[in-house]
């Protein structure tokens, strides 16, 4: 856990945990030799964080991600920390009022639920989840397979009556919090935004997995649903977080994530650090 303010707006980093991948699923291999140096275990799998964002503000607090969740059959090993976390920073999950998520995939949304009582219900039961339209669409359409973590975290939100869903545009969440559409990874991928006082700070999501690619913003993913607007929405949040001097939470760096961009002419750097 890492304590923070931005402005008056107080925020914490939560980890929950480690997921561990080949590094393929991070970086194309047909461009293997722009590849980061990388440290692979046994199975030869990486780790990566999963950090994700609480915010109080206005009296309301704010999750944003839920991290990979405690259910046992997992799409990705590891994470699930994340409640557990709670008590470092005096919160419990009946105290959460709003959830935001970045997109919907697994390690993001997996923690919106836990299982109760024989069936999946939100973990956070007073909270309203706020969730792009474009992935709910796109991950609940019944013309294509739906996922497990569909089935198991997205739909049990809806049955409760605590889904709020966002078109694509800017949407205010809490006073001083945005989330702000950066389709490419998934449909609706999309950045939170926190400013208070003229201090600004960015949660990237998923629009960038890896430091690797604030610098080849052009280095696109095999698994990226939208591939064509991955370079276009990260010029543009690296144009918003440079104009502002913002701070960045890097959802899976090593925690706590937090960064800033330098601009060396055309090179765009993350510099790990407050």
């Amino acid at each position: 856990m890492y304590r923070f303010r931005v402005g008056a707006v107080e925020c914490a980093v939560l980890n929950d945990g480690d997921l561990f991948l080949p590094p393929e699923a991070l970086f194309p291999p047909s461009r293997r030799s722009e590849w980061p140096p990388i440290q692979v275990d046994a199975q030869g799998h990486i780790a990566i964080a999963i950090n994700c964002l609480l915010v109080w503000s206005d009296g309301k607090t704010v999750l944003v991600d839920t991290g990979n969740g405690t259910h046992v059959e997992k799409k990705f090993e590891g994470g699930g920390q994340l409640i557990g976390q709670f008590a470092r920073v005096g919160v419990t999950a009946e105290e959460i009022d709003i959830v935001v998520l970045t997109h919907t995939h697994a390690d993001h949304a997996g923690g919106m639920t836990v299982f109760h009582d024989g069936r999946f219900v939100p973990a956070f039961p007073r909270a309203r989840y706020v969730i792009p339209k474009a992935d709910w669409d796109y991950y609940t359409a019944m013309d294509r397979p739906r996922e497990l973590f569909v089935e198991r975290s997205l739909l049990p939100v809806a049955e409760h009556g605590q889904l709020q869903l966002v078109e694509g545009q800017d949407f205010t969440v809490a006073s001083g919090v945005q989330l702000l559409p950066a389709p490419g990874h998934s449909p609706g991928n999309s950045v939170v935004l926190v400013e208070s006082e003229g201090e600004t700070a960015l949660h990237t999501g998923d629009l960038f997995h890896h430091r690797v690619f604030f610098e080849h913003q052009d280095m696109v993913r095999d698994q990226e649903v939208l591939p064509e607007m991955v370079p276009v929405s990260r010029r543009k949040m690296i144009d918003l977080v440079l104009e502002r001097s913002a701070l960045l939470i890097a959802a899976h760096e090593p925690h706590p994530g937090l960064g800033r961009l330098v601009r060396d002419g055309d090179r765009v750097s993350f510099h790990p650090g407050r």
